[in-house]
């Protein structure tokens, strides 16, 4: 997941369930949201911003 933006009041940016070959999470503005990542996940993770 790359390039993505938060939107204002968001709770959870991404809810990770039954993933596999977890890649990216790079460039997201995830500010607006509660929290980043919800679940286990393996992202290599680089260059968000995070939530305040």
């Amino acid at each position: 997941m790359r390039n993505s933006r938060a939107r204002p009041e968001v709770g959870t940016f991404l809810v990770a369930t039954d993933t596999d070959d977890e890649r990216l999470f790079v460039g997201n503005d995830l500010a607006d949201a509660e929290r980043a990542i919800m679940g286990n996940t393996e992202f290599t993770v680089v260059g968000n911003v995070r939530p305040r």
